[in-house]
């Protein structure tokens, strides 16, 4: 059964790269369409309710998710050249066993173009009632979670829960825990990052980063096919205590089948691409028509890159 998906995929593959700009635009609209979002919410604080998010928390994730479509813009660009694969944050992130033109394609098709469409939560998306049997079942709902409240394991920044995942939740929802709001800037991140400082210490991440990361865990997003998942950390960092893959050096030595399905790995090449700017990477190749690449919905102005 898998060999047959694998066949019809190249096939799917073959003809999206032959088609002519008016089918490629159609083809791309069919898959959004099938597996859109059609709402961003928010759980609203309200008197006498732990769980909601403020109007300065909702700031935060606003600004997270513009972040979040920067990475994934950067990615996408990176990734829109031919030979791509070849480059060193490819290989390392991606691992030399998937450096192959299908691969790449499909992750950037996949996990970083649909991050375009993703929108933050606003005032008329609210939920005035943390009743997780009244989300929306085709929408994602951001959900700011208290301190010492059970769903949030101590460290934890963000979770995300399919339909269904606990209790009687109807719709896919993002769980925001205490830290994902004390997170380092995205200046922060790029200049720790660009001295490789998470190799003596912990490694300073943003709260869009955390999102990009966690929007890899919803099928509505980057598709059933290359919904990514978090892999148990068995490569680990002398100073990583960690169960999941989440560290740099344990990304970087997983083995290459679990690179393409872990979604830090799709966040950290991202991130690492975007710290040495992505027009600068060593490739050889040519890029792509820019008619196969979407441009960014991003508003740079509020990032320092």
């Amino acid at each position: 059964m898998e060999l047959l998906s694998c066949f019809f995929a190249l096939i799917f593959l073959a003809a999206f790269s032959s088609a002519n700009p008016a089918q490629e635009h159609n083809i791309r609209s069919s898959l959004h369409r099938k597996r859109a979002l059609d709402g961003y919410f928010y759980v609203d604080r309200v008197e006498g309710d732990e769980i909601g998010c403020s109007n300065k928390q909702l700031a935060t994730v606003h600004q997270a998710v513009v972040e979040a479509k920067t990475l994934a813009q950067r990615a996408s660009d990176a990734l829109s050249w031919s030979s791509s694969e070849n480059s060193e944050p490819y290989r390392k992130w991606f691992g030399s066993g998937n450096a192959n033109t299908v691969t790449r394609t499909a992750i950037k098709q996949n996990n970083y173009d649909p991050i375009a469409n993703v929108r933050p939560p606003w005032e008329q998306n609210r939920i005035h009632d943390a009743n997780m049997a009244t989300l929306s079942p085709t929408g994602l709902t951001f959900v700011c979670i208290p301190p010492d409240y059970s769903l949030c394991k101590p460290g934890t920044a963000a979770i995300t829960f399919q339909i269904g995942a606990i209790s009687d939740n109807t719709g896919t929802f993002i769980a925001l825990c205490p830290p994902f709001f004390g997170r380092p800037s995205w200046q922060e991140m790029l200049d720790d990052w660009r001295i490789s400082g998470w190799e003596d210490n912990e490694v300073q991440l943003s709260s869009g980063f955390t999102l990009l990361h966690e929007f890899q865990h919803v099928h509505q997003i980057v598709g059933r096919q290359r919904r990514c998942t978090d892999v148990e950390n068995y490569a680990p960092a002398s100073n990583d205590a960690s169960h999941i893959c989440y560290h740099p050096y344990c990304c970087e030595h997983i083995n290459d089948s679990d690179k393409i399905q872990n979604a830090q790995n799709i966040a950290y090449f991202a991130l690492d691409v975007t710290s040495t700017q992505a027009s600068k990477l060593p490739m050889a190749g040519k890029r792509l028509s820019r008619r196969a690449s979407r441009p960014s919905t991003c508003d740079y102005a509020t990032i320092q890159l």
